[in-house]
């Protein structure tokens, strides 16, 4: 999985995330899908390294159950995947300082039955809301 993100940002602004996910293996993934903002798992850390506080939206988005319909398909080998999500519209990051956000998304590898549970995680990804002059 591959993340882009930019390294700086104004405060008030837009703040997008670009994801790509790859299958560069020999067999298909199969991965699910309901809302860009639920299949993934996020976090952003502020500069004291505690949890940023989320918007309204972030919050319902959180407390999701899971609920609902979503659509299974497969990334065969060779195939990608490409997502952008407003990272802006699940945390509030209107105070300047350093931020650090986290991703995950879970699939499964193989097929039959009982096929591989994996989960592609992205450590750490650094950036900076600066304030407007």
């Amino acid at each position: 999985m591959i993340v882009e993100i930019a390294p700086e940002v104004l405060a008030g602004d837009r703040l997008i995330v670009k994801i790509r996910l790859e299958n560069k293996g020999t067999a298909a993934i199969g991965l699910w899908s309901r809302d860009e903002f639920l299949d993934y798992k996020f976090s952003v850390l502020g500069a004291d390294k505690k949890p940023v506080n989320k918007t309204a939206f972030g919050t319902r988005m959180a407390e999701d159950n899971g609920g609902g319909k979503y659509e299974e398909f497969e990334l065969k080998p060779g195939e990608k995947l490409e997502e952008s999500l407003k990272l802006s519209q699940l945390f509030d990051l209107s105070m300047p300082g350093e931020y650090t956000f986290r991703i995950s998304r879970g699939g499964s590898v193989g097929a039959g039955v009982r096929p591989k549970c994996v989960e592609w995680e992205i450590n750490e990804i650094v950036f900076t809301v600066n304030m407007p002059k």
